[in-house]
Order: C-alpha cells, then structure tokens, then sequence
C-alpha cells in the first residue's frame, strides 16, 4: 500500500524547475551578448571602451547576483535557523511540553 503522497511520475521528477530555465536562459542571452561584442570589436580591429567593458561586467554581476539570490531562497536557511533557536519552524513560539 502507499503513502499518503504519490510518487510523481518519472518524466515529471527530471524536469528543471522553472528558476532554473530562467537562469540558463539568462546565462545563455548573456554569453551571446558578450560574444557579440567582442566579436564585433575584434573584427573592427579597435579597442573596446571602457564603457562598453564596463556594461559587460555590469551584465555579468547581475546573473552573479541572480544565480546567488536562487541559492538564498532556494534554500531552507531560514526554516532552520528557526528550528534551532527553538522554534516550531513556523515563526510561532516555541510550544512548551504539556505538564
């Protein structure tokens, strides 16, 4: 007999999560803006500004801060740090044992 829960189907458990594609997505437009760039400024035989490596860099500190704010909220972090402080994990008080 099962669980209470269902056990999702096979081809349901390997599919990403859809923070997931967004991220690869973003990592993909990204990189192909940067290719772009540098390929148009390679076959111009010019330098690039300082403010167009300075968008580039921008562009690429953004996805950092994006795959590090995933990390964050995709984590249990604060659901534990309150279980540890003594707490029911709901942000409630912590319920005394009945005497």
């Amino acid at each position: 007999m099962r669980g209470k829960r269902e056990q999702a189907p096979e081809r349901l458990r390997r599919l990403p999560s859809f923070a997931n594609v967004i991220i690869a997505v973003c990592i993909g437009v990204s990189l192909f803006i940067t290719l772009a760039a540098v390929w148009e400024y390679h076959r111009l035989d010019t330098v690039m500004p300082a403010g167009a490596l300075t968008a580039l860099l921008g562009l690429w500190g953004g996805e950092l801060l994006i795959v590090a704010a995933r990390q964050v909220l995709g984590s249990n972090a604060v659901g534990r740090s309150r279980r540890t402080a003594g707490g029911n994990g709901d942000g409630g008080p912590a319920e005394s044992p009945g005497i």
